[in-house]
Formats: C-alpha cells, structure tokens, sequence
C-alpha cells in the first residue's frame, strides 16, 4: 500500500543494522539507524514510519524465530 512505501523503503535500506546480544542473536534493529536514513531520505511523518519500521523489524525477527 501506497501509505507503507516511505517504512518499506527505510526498512530496506537500514535492515542490517541489528543490535547483537553478547551470546549471539538479534536483540533489536538499531533504532539511530533508522532515523537517520528517515533524515537522509527527507521523510516527512517521521514519527508514523518509526513505528512501521520498528514492526516491520518485529514482524522479521518473529519470522526467523528471534525475539517477538
């Protein structure tokens, strides 16, 4: 959907940037990242596309069997 477009996007591009725990696995997507690329890409509901971002990765890491 056309409202979802801008958290696709800064998902695709911050992704990888995950906190690691010391014994291994993701803990959390790195939350600085993400707004920073939402400020490198002009994002204008930045508040709105934190949280779609932040369930997106929720709804990732639930699919590979991390932390829900």
């Amino acid at each position: 959907m056309e409202e979802n477009a801008d958290a696709m996007m800064i998902f695709g591009i911050v992704q990888g940037q995950v906190i690691i725990a010391p014994m291994g696995g993701v803990v959390d997507i790195d939350h600085k990242a993400i707004h920073e690329a939402m400020r490198l890409y002009g994002i204008r509901d930045r508040r709105e596309c934190f949280r779609k971002v932040l369930r997106l990765a929720a709804l990732a890491r639930e699919k590979q069997g991390g932390k829900k």
